[in-house]
This record gives structure tokens, C-alpha cells and sequence, in this order.
């Protein structure tokens, strides 16, 4: 998780609201939560800085996470195959 945050330069604060934002103040925090909205930031940040290749592919994407195994893809093979490009 470290690494995702630091890789894509995401601040965790910012994820803490985000999460605070979506499911509340009172809402008990659980791992996968955190997992789903940084993958959530990456993917949408991919999205804005990449508006070309989204005007003939479409943008959307599947999030999936646990504790063991989690993963963004993009529904579009060509945008899945851009966005791995990046890494």
C-alpha cells in the first residue's frame, strides 16, 4: 500500500477524506476500504491526464480488493494495456 501511495504520489490524508467523505464520519475503517479508494484516485487520475485515449475506448474500469490480492483493470484492452505501460 505504501508503495501504491508513494509510486503515484498520492497523499494518504487526501484518501482519508475521500473515505470520510463516502462512508462518514462514524464509519469504521477497515483495509480494504483504504485499497479501494487509492485504486479508486489512481484510475480517475489516469482517466483526467489521458482524456485522448478515452475519446474512442471506454473508461470504465473494476476494482478489486482483499487483504491478499487486490487489482485495478480497465474494461478497454486498450486502455488496460496503456495503463500497465505506465508502471
Amino acid at each position: 500500500m505504501v508503495d501504491l501511495l508513494e509510486e503515484y504520489k498520492i497523499d494518504f490524508d487526501e484518501i482519508m477524506e475521500s473515505v470520510e467523505c463516502n462512508y462518514g464520519k462514524d464509519y469504521v475503517v477497515e483495509f480494504n476500504t483504504i485499497v479501494y479508494e487509492v485504486f479508486y484516485k489512481i484510475a480517475t487520475d489516469f482517466i483526467a491526464s489521458n482524456e485522448d485515449l478515452f475519446e474512442e475506448n471506454s473508461d470504465e474500469f473494476q476494482i478489486f480488493t482483499n487483504y491478499m490480492d487486490s487489482h485495478l483493470r480497465f474494461d478497454s484492452d486498450v486502455v488496460q494495456n496503456k495503463f500497465e505501460s505506465l508502471k
